[in-house]
């Protein structure tokens, strides 16, 4: 009877350190999509400060940077100037700027491993009546923020 009992012990010790695991990654992957979510929504409303909120700080000065000095020495205004920096991020041509209100960023798989996770992702737009549609693999580094855990670093096109 003890022998069962012991087993009976480390079986649901094993369960609940299972559970306790899944948990946390199912957490920390909800926390990436939003973060994809978050940066999608800022996308489309062309919003410069909800965009740079979503990104990694050295990526977010690179991006804000860029836009500045596109302004600058383009003589452009700000969304002008974003819309640039977006479109050459995702390698859409689009003059007008109109792609933004139609980004789509579909997250087809997230794996997390310590501070960095990882997430597969189908990106969309409209560009002048024409669809486009690519796959992008984002990376996330983990922050010291409550409200925003996880930062876009980078990303990239995944070859097919």
């Amino acid at each position: 009877m003890r022998h069962w009992a012991k087993q009976l012990t480390a079986l649901a010790l094993a369960l609940a350190m299972l559970l306790a695991v899944t948990g946390c990654a199912s957490k920390e992957e909800k926390q990436v999509r939003d973060t994809i979510t978050r940066f999608e929504s800022a996308c489309q409303q062309a919003d410069l400060e909800g965009i740079l909120a979503c990104l990694d700080p050295n990526q977010a000065s690179m991006v804000e940077n860029s836009v500045n000095l596109l302004g600058a020495l383009g003589g452009v205004d700000g969304m002008e100037a974003l819309s640039s920096v977006v479109s050459l991020l995702f390698g859409v041509a689009d003059p007008d700027g109109a792609f933004l209100s139609t980004i789509r960023i579909d997250v087809k798989s997230v794996a997390v491993e310590d501070n960095w996770a990882k997430a597969a992702c189908e990106f969309s737009c409209d560009v002048s009546g024409t669809h486009y549609s690519s796959q992008f693999e984002f990376s996330l580094r983990h922050v010291n923020d409550e409200e925003a855990p996880w930062r876009i670093a980078g990303f990239e096109p995944i070859s097919n």
